[in-house]
């Protein structure tokens, strides 16, 4: 398993994804120290909390600005794993600096899975394609 001290951000426009996210990562062990609604209070928490792993939801509210924000994160040096209702935001948000892509249909176990990888190496590639 990864380090379980990480930093983690979880942004959703869905009030009940973000807490079903922070408890599933909580029961886990993990640190889920912010939640973010949107673009802006997502970039204030990384101004704000210095988190190192980041789950997004890239249609915020459309892929372009999930997109960006992802971009943004991973500039930051924050490992991303964008998590999606739809598998169509799978190449942008993978082209934007996603270090992982999951739809949300995934198991709890493969998005802990998810979540333990980035956390121990930023680098490894979940979900992407040719992955």
């Amino acid at each position: 398993m990864g380090d379980r001290t990480g930093r983690i951000l979880v942004v959703d426009g869905d009030r009940r994804v973000r807490r079903a996210l922070r408890a599933l990562a909580g029961a886990a062990g993990h640190d889920v120290i912010v939640e973010a609604a949107d673009v802006a209070e997502a970039r204030r928490a990384v101004v704000d909390d210095a988190p190192v792993v980041a789950v997004v939801e890239p249609m915020l509210p459309t892929l372009t600005e999930g997109c960006a924000l992802v971009r943004d994160l991973a500039a930051s040096g924050i490992a991303v794993l964008a998590l999606s209702v739809r598998p169509a935001a799978r190449p942008g948000t993978c082209a934007a600096g996603a270090t992982a892509f999951l739809t949300k249909n995934c198991t709890p176990e493969q998005l802990l899975d998810g979540i333990d990888r980035l956390l121990g190496n930023g680098a490894t590639r979940i979900g992407a394609p040719g992955a």
